[in-house]
């Protein structure tokens, strides 16, 4: 099925179809699926709920794989896996506890992780956990990483 349907679909059908769609559209070789998933995430007017966190979802991943080095990817299982013991899994717990801060609190700080972090494991979940946020400066962070 060409990818250019799937996130048409994804960008006009009825919710319970539109946010199905983007999982095909993304997995498909050799396609650069983000902007059209960033249009999808950014259009409140149309798009439920729903389907603009499953394209948010799947941006964070892609700018996840950028800042390790391989745009247009999205980042591997392996890579999203923290080892639970010493600095990594120190590191990916205290992104952890940033973002279930109540009012979006940790925001702040998981941004500026995202963005500075030497670690690329760590600002991968720090870019996780703001793609859940739904706060509009991280899918602002997710556009400008994936747009260098």
């Amino acid at each position: 099925m060409e990818t250019s349907y799937l996130l048409e679909i994804a960008a006009t059908a009825r919710a319970s179809v539109s946010s199905r769609a983007i999982l095909p559209a993304v997995l498909a070789d050799s396609v650069v699926s983000w902007p059209a998933l960033l249009r999808i995430a950014r259009d409140s007017a149309s798009r439920s709920r729903g389907t603009r966190q499953a394209a948010v979802d799947w941006l964070a991943r892609f700018a996840a794989s950028a800042i390790a080095g391989r745009p247009n990817q999205v980042s591997d299982e392996a890579d999203d896996v923290d080892d639970a013991r010493g600095d990594a899994g120190l590191k990916s717990h205290a992104v952890f506890v940033l973002s279930q801060l109540p009012r979006r609190e940790g925001v702040p700080a998981l941004l500026d992780v995202a963005r500075q972090n030497p670690d690329q494991r760590t600002r991968g979940r720090a870019l996780f956990w703001l793609g859940q946020s739904g706060d509009p400066r991280a899918l602002d962070l997710i556009e400008s990483i994936l747009r260098r």
